[in-house]
């Protein structure tokens, strides 16, 4: 029976983290659960912090994180923050994944050193970069967000209506 810390948040729940491990795995390990309050709290970057150099962003206090994994052999995490210093406390620990495109809350190089094998999830997010994308070519080729923002100050301004401005309807 592995030992599986998870580590989610309210974007990347770790329920999900865990039924998706539960059916791939069976239901025969010891899992736990850590839910962070990432968006509704920001995170913190490893310049600003002692001891987290090694991260760009992350969420989590690391005596908060070491004690929660404890001697858990597997994480999976979204914004945990790994550091130098977490990994010499976490002695048992052998693999991270991570469900980012880049693992900038890992000290790779610490994870390397510790033995730790780290995955991270690469193009998770393109479906929802290329619809945000695309969002906003419409919202600005259209001035939907400066008719908005007129609107809010109680303006109108009726040349962000022009079809010469706003160019044709999509479907036409």
């Amino acid at each position: 029976m592995k030992k599986i810390a998870i580590i989610g948040d309210r974007f990347m729940l770790p329920t999900v983290f865990r039924d998706k491990v539960v059916e791939a795995c069976g239901d025969g390990h010891d899992i736990r659960l850590l839910e962070q309050p990432w968006p509704d709290e920001p995170m913190e970057h490893g310049y600003a912090v002692q001891g987290m150099d090694g991260l760009k962003e992350y969420v989590g206090k690391a005596d908060d994180i070491v004690e929660f994994v404890g001697d858990a052999e597997l994480v999976i995490t979204q914004l945990a923050p790994f550091s130098r210093g977490m990994f010499s406390s976490l002695p048992g620990l052998k693999f991270i994944a991570v469900s980012r495109g880049g693992p900038v809350n890992i000290d790779m190089k610490a994870a390397r050193d510790a033995g730790v094998l780290v995955v991270n999830t690469p193009g998770r997010n393109a479906s929802a970069v290329a619809e945000f994308t695309l969002g906003a070519i419409l919202a600005e080729t259209r001035l939907i967000r400066s008719g908005h923002e007129s609107l809010r100050k109680g303006e109108w301004r009726g040349e962000l209506y022009r079809a010469d401005k706003t160019g044709r309807e999509l479907w036409k």
